[in-house]
């Protein structure tokens, strides 16, 4: 009986000390991301956000939900960027879709 307990809490003292290790790898991911988008990296700070997200556990904090936020703004964020540079929308075809019906003669 001694033994089983001693067993039991042998395990649960190596389960929470590879969430310990796993929320310390999280929260340098979250770090990294937030430095990396304060900087205006967005595209390293996308990837960052997604490790985050990769080694997220509930209950730690940020939230899942605030990550794919983050993610999904940086995104939004690059491609208007790309926008801004180049003057146009990064997948524009002008043969097909609705641009190709504004240049047909009637």
């Amino acid at each position: 009986m001694r033994q089983a307990r001693q067993e039991a809490q042998e395990k649960a003292a190596a389960r929470d000390e590879e969430r310990q290790q796993w929320q310390q790898q999280f929260e340098a991911h979250i770090k990294q991301a937030e430095q990396l988008y304060k900087e205006r990296e967005l595209i390293a700070a996308r990837e960052a956000y997604r490790e985050a997200l990769r080694s997220h556990l509930p209950g730690f904090v940020p939230t899942q939900a605030y990550i794919e936020e983050q993610i999904n703004f940086c995104q939004h964020n690059i491609t208007f960027l790309g926008i801004m540079k180049t003057g146009r929308p990064p997948c524009r075809k002008a043969t097909s879709g609705w641009l190709s019906n504004t240049t047909k003669k009637h």
